[in-house]
């Protein structure tokens, strides 16, 4: 929780089907004009119904009307499903580093 409260400008979406929570994703300001989206799932139950894709929209929509004009993400390199929807969403790979467990992690970023 300590991570979570000192961020700036915490943005947290939440996807529910048929009144059950079906997934969310939390984001931040990483300075300014810059977005970070930083933890997202959607729940096993309620994956394969376009739930990440409608948070991904959501959360660009919100960053836009607040003037951000980049987005930037990681995911691990093993996440092939986040990896190929960020990309079919205009993210673009500009980095990688070493994160948990020694595991590749890719950086990416849109332009808003």
């Amino acid at each position: 929780m300590a991570r979570v409260n000192e961020k700036q400008k915490l943005l947290v979406i939440l996807a529910y089907i048929d009144n059950e929570l079906a997934g969310f994703k939390i984001g931040y300001e990483k300075n300014r004009g810059t977005f970070f989206s930083w933890l997202g799932a959607v729940f096993p139950k309620h994956q394969r119904k376009g739930v990440a894709r409608a948070l991904l929209c959501y959360q660009h929509k919100s960053c836009t009307k607040n003037n951000y004009n980049e987005i930037q993400t990681e995911t691990q390199g093993t996440n092939a499903n986040m990896l190929v929807l960020n990309l079919q969403e205009g993210f673009s790979i500009f980095g990688s580093h070493l994160g948990r467990n020694d595991e590749i992690t890719v950086q990416l970023r849109k332009k808003l």
